[in-house]
């Protein structure tokens, strides 16, 4: 709900793919990604961490999972 009433807008996004590990027919990919962002009119900056999950089936990659973490400092 928040995303389609833009209580999040983005400016920039940037993100890094670290590793890539697949296994049969799921890949789990792991990086960091930074952002500039507006949240309710106060800008932010995110450094996150995050797991994205993949699944092929039938010869296409669909979107499963996203886990993001605070990067730290």
């Amino acid at each position: 709900e928040r995303v389609e009433n833009s209580y999040f807008k983005f400016s920039a996004i940037d993100c890094v793919i670290d590793h890539v590990t697949i296994a049969g027919d799921t890949a789990c990919l792991v990086g960091t990604m930074q952002a500039d962002l507006t949240v309710e009119g106060s800008p932010k900056k995110l450094h996150n961490r995050f797991l994205s999950v993949w699944h092929c089936a039938q010869g296409a990659w669909r979107f499963l999972a996203y886990q993001p973490a605070p990067a730290g400092s």
